[in-house]
């Protein structure tokens, strides 16, 4: 089966009981606890994370005998810290599926109230655990640790990293690796194939829409018992930080980009759901700079040395960038008359020119 092949994960188990059993109690389950908790610092030794290939194939075991989120949610950030971004819509996606297809028989089931056996099941310790999708210590903090891609260049490219270097505000205090710089990433970006590109691309848009299903779900479901305007309730399902990286990540990463089209936070396309009314701030300008002419690479050193005539007026580097300019269009001859002129007439009789730099007319 393919890592990220959950085809057979989609079907329910069985006629009577589409769901499974409850594993709650079960060996296995209470393992897959364990090694997702991982091993806690103590006064003798330091903590460890989990283990996230052991994560993964007891996930993956417990999956083929019940339909249950807290097996799903482990699955997903195992897959995520092992395959990187393009785990991430296929978890999503599994996780809207089974809320659409299985929300009565979905483990953990809604909550009866023993004192009101009759009245319609609650959903909030389901809300619950969903919630941790958008935490630091869940899965928005396992995608922000996860590579682009798997393979290379942008294996080197953390998705935290790319988020520091689109935020102008910092992210969590906890976070001090310094972020690479977006000239950096630019260049990794740049090393990619259109199609990894596109694939890059995609991955986002597939788990942004994904998220979408999973916010229609949840709405449908909470609003039809009347639950929606609890306070308790109340944003327990938004996912506001997990949008907005995706976001970012969909707008710097936008077609424009190719062509060095600078994509700001104007033109991020609105979030969906309930996430649409969370005030995000603006992350920073990022384009991916194509130079395909003589005038791209003009129009680079001119913004270089408007920056520094700006920011570092007494930078000797602008007069060199300058210099750098008016050479762009000269031909080889010009040059040589620019840079060393008192070489000009020797170098224009040794190539049979002219000074002027035309050949001369046959005798």
């Amino acid at each position: 089966m393919d890592a990220l092949d959950v085809t057979a994960w989609l079907a329910p188990l069985d006629d009577s009981s589409p769901c499974g059993p409850d594993l709650s109690f079960t060996p296995g389950f209470l393992a897959l606890q364990r090694s997702l908790a991982g091993r806690p610092e103590s006064q003798f030794a330091a903590g460890e994370p989990p283990s996230w290939p052991e994560v993964l194939q007891q996930s993956a075991a417990l999956m083929a005998q019940s339909r249950d989120l807290r097996v799903a949610l482990a699955w997903s950030r195992a897959s995520i810290r092992l395959q990187g971004l393009s785990a991430l819509p296929v978890a999503l996606e599994l996780i809207s599926e089974w809320l659409h297809r299985f929300w009565d028989e979905l483990h953990p089931r809604p909550e009866v109230d023993p004192d009101a056996p009759d009245a319609t099941p609650d959903p909030y310790a389901r809300l619950g655990l969903l919630s941790t999708m958008d935490q630091p210590a869940g899965l928005l903090g396992d995608l922000r640790d996860a590579s682009l891609w798997r393979d290379r260049p942008l294996a080197a490219l953390r998705i935290g990293d790319i988020e520091k270097a689109l935020n102008e505000t910092p992210l969590p205090a906890d976070d001090s690796a310094p972020a690479p710089s977006i000239s950096l990433i630019q260049g990794l970006w740049n090393e990619c194939s259109p199609e990894r590109q596109d694939d890059v691309r995609a991955a986002v848009l597939r788990a942004l829409t994904a998220i979408g299903r999973i916010h229609a779900a949840l709405s449908l479901h909470v609003e039809s018992v009347a639950l929606r305007q609890t306070d308790a309730l109340e944003g327990a399902f938004e996912t506001p930080r997990l949008m907005r990286l995706l976001t970012q990540l969909q707008s710097a990463l936008a077609d424009p980009l190719r062509e060095g089209t600078e994509v700001s936070a104007a033109a991020m396309p609105p979030a969906q759901g309930p996430a649409a009314q969370t005030t995000l701030a603006a992350p920073a300008a990022f384009h991916i700079a194509a130079l395909n002419s003589r005038a791209d690479v003009i129009r680079a050193l001119q913004a270089v040395r408007r920056y520094l005539e700006q920011t570092e007026p007494s930078h000797p580097a602008q007069w060199l960038l300058l210099r750098a300019e008016r050479l762009m269009d000269k031909t080889f001859l010009e040059l040589i008359r620019e840079l060393a002129p008192e070489a000009a007439e020797s170098v224009a009789r040794t190539l049979g020119l002219s000074t002027d730099g035309v050949l001369p007319e046959p005798a």
